[in-house]
This record gives structure tokens, sequence and C-alpha cells, in this order.
């Protein structure tokens, strides 16, 4: 509890709780913040992005590792480099996917940026 809630309480007991000092409290006291997007739709390009970076990461990946046992590491370097730089975000957000497709308690699409914009 903030010293700004702890003010407001004394003085609404003070002065008596008005609507809006009412509607600030419950406002300050609530934990979770405003939904991102309106009525949880479904971001289908959010996932399809996920996927997409999730496939190229594994693909590069393995292409990094069978040129690893035939060539210089400075030759595989950029598929490596490439395969990670793909494959982090895309399998952070295709297990948030995966999570709420699942029906995990406390996973929301309101986790994943929104590529709508």
């Amino acid at each position: 509890i903030n010293a700004e809630y702890m003010g407001e309480v004394r003085i609404a007991i003070k002065f008596g709780m008005n609507k809006n000092l009412k509607d600030r409290i419950d406002r300050l006291r609530s934990r979770s913040p405003p939904p991102m997007r309106p009525g949880g739709k479904r971001p289908k390009r959010t996932i399809i992005t996920a996927f997409v970076l999730f496939f190229l990461g594994t693909c590069f990946l393995i292409a990094a590792l069978h040129q690893f046992r035939s060539k210089d590491i400075y030759e595989v370097f950029p598929l490596a480099l490439m395969g990670t730089m793909l494959f982090i975000p895309g399998a952070y957000h295709t297990f948030i996917i995966i999570k709420i497709w699942m029906g995990a308690e406390g996973w929301t699409y309101d986790m994943l940026p929104n590529l709508n914009d």
C-alpha cells in the first residue's frame, strides 16, 4: 500500500467519502492493469509471427550444427547468430501461446505484443 493511497483513505475518513474519491481508491486498489486488447481477441498476426520465428530459428540452428561438422567456426557463426536471434523470441512467444491454448490459469493474449498496428 503506497503513501498516496493511505493519504486518500485518511482524507476520506475525515471528510466523508464521495463517489469520485471512492472510485479513485478502488482503482488504486486494483492489482491488474486494464486489458491491452479489447474483448480478448486472438492476435493472429502475432501468433503467425511467433511460429515463423520459431521455425526459421530452428532451421538456422540445425543448418549451423550441420555446417559445424565440416566448416570453420567463422563460416558457421553467421548461421548460428541468425538462428539464435530468431529462435529466442520465437520460442518465448510460442511458449506463451501454447500455455494460453492449454488453458493455464493466468496466461492471456495480453502478454503478447500487438503487431496489428
